[in-house]
């Protein structure tokens, strides 16, 4: 689990969209390059990118980063007015 909130990156990968059942639905996958196979005589045989479905969200995107943690800010933070409130909320969920 990541717990730093920071992006994460996937190293020989990129997000891309596949178009869905329907022209405005756009399906995010990330394609996943792959290392050549190594034969037992020595040659090196290319392989195809993997397509994989994307379960990060719209916070997959970059962009989207930034607004995911503006988001995620608590609305009214220990010491103000509010408080008590926002900590019993907090337990709830």
């Amino acid at each position: 689990m990541v717990s730093d909130n920071k992006p994460t990156t996937f190293p020989n990968s990129t997000r891309v969209y596949v178009p869905g059942s329907r022209p405005d639905i756009l399906v995010p996958m990330r394609e996943v390059k792959l290392a050549d196979t190594s034969r037992p005589d020595g040659a090196k045989s290319p392989n195809e990118p993997v397509r994989i479905y994307d379960t990060s969200g719209p916070w997959g995107d970059p962009p989207s980063m930034e607004t995911s943690r503006r988001a995620c800010r608590p609305s009214a933070p220990p010491g103000s007015s509010n408080a008590a409130t926002w900590k019993r909320s907090r337990v709830a969920n």
